[in-house]
């Protein structure tokens, strides 16, 4: 996951705190924080702060917020992972095929294709 992808899914709506522990900083530093240090001890704060930078996703958090819409995601043969759903056509195939360097970045793309123009992502 990079920073420019996070910002792009908390933008759109993504949750800021789930399963992973991970936050990418505004100085590109990937974070690990415990929930039990985000606690009230750590910050003094039920939430992290906003300045802590964007939740990282979990693959399965990424997935279960596609929805039915997600349909697979596989390894092409240049290394990158490919990612597809949404709308199945008899004329076109599937409507959206997203591609990143790891599977998070393939899943992310293909989650924020899937909401492009909605309200927020659903939780």
């Amino acid at each position: 996951m990079n920073y420019k992808l996070a910002k792009q899914l908390k933008d759109a709506g993504f949750k800021q705190k789930g399963n992973s522990h991970q936050y990418i900083t505004t100085n590109f530093e990937i974070i690990e924080q415990k929930m039990e240090e985000m606690s009230a001890g750590m910050w003094g704060y039920p939430e992290p702060p906003e300045d802590l930078g964007y939740y990282i996703p979990t693959l399965p958090e990424l997935i279960d917020a596609c929805g039915d819409k997600f349909d697979s995601l596989s390894i092409g043969e240049d290394k990158k992972w490919i990612c597809m759903g949404g709308e199945w056509s008899e004329d076109y195939g599937i409507e959206f095929i997203t591609e990143g360097e790891t599977y998070d970045i393939a899943v992310a793309k293909l989650l924020l294709e899937l909401y492009k123009g909605r309200k927020k992502i659903k939780e």
